[in-house]
């Protein structure tokens, strides 16, 4: 049987629709994969392209490295009254090796430090709050899908945007559309959230 010839229109919007259910299937598998005990190497990826671009946002001289300086920036978002002396204290417990930077692989052990201790401290509640805040351009207590993004494509760009999108939808485990401190918390330290 002989069937009429496809025309463009119709065969871009089938590869429209096929790239949607794609990107869907995409979104299913991940959310299941949250869902469902988060398989860690799911989650480690997801987690270090956070980290990544968090560290980014905190290099604000893009040097490489997180200054002195750089650090207290960002805390001063948290608590405009931190001291030169408290800032100058984290960044020694952030940075082992004892110089006055950190390197992205210092950041990555303090952040992570928390899973392995089964709690957060002072310094990395404080490091936690002044980084959800500086992405929290609103200042409504949640990150809009739209401020995510921003910060994402600005700080990362080796995050596409499906991978920015699947990372959100991980971290909204309520479903709302934001995602909200404690959300951010749950997907950054806690292992069986």
């Amino acid at each position: 049987q002989d069937f009429p010839p496809i025309s463009t229109a119709t065969s871009t919007r089938r590869g429209k629709a096929m790239e949607q259910e794609t990107n869907w299937a995409l979104l299913d598998k991940l959310e299941c994969a949250v869902h469902d005990g988060r398989p860690r190497k799911v989650r480690e990826e997801a987690k270090l392209g956070l980290l990544q671009s968090i560290y980014r946002q905190m290099d604000l001289r893009k040097t490489g490295q997180i200054s002195k300086q750089d650090l207290g920036s960002l805390l001063r978002k948290v608590d405009p009254t931190i001291t030169t002396q408290r800032v100058t204290a984290l960044l020694k417990k952030i940075s082992y090796d004892g110089d006055d930077v950190v390197t992205f692989d210092e950041f990555v052990q303090f952040y992570t430090k928390f899973e392995e201790e089964g709690r957060m401290n002072d310094e990395q509640a404080d490091l936690v709050k002044a980084t959800f805040r500086a992405w929290d351009m609103d200042q409504s207590g949640k990150l809009s899908k739209r401020e995510f993004f921003s910060v994402m494509k600005s700080l990362n760009r080796s995050m596409t945007d499906t991978k920015i999108t699947l990372l959100y939808t991980a971290m909204d485990r309520d479903h709302d559309g934001k995602i909200s401190y404690d959300e951010w918390i749950d997907f950054m330290f806690k292992p069986d959230a």
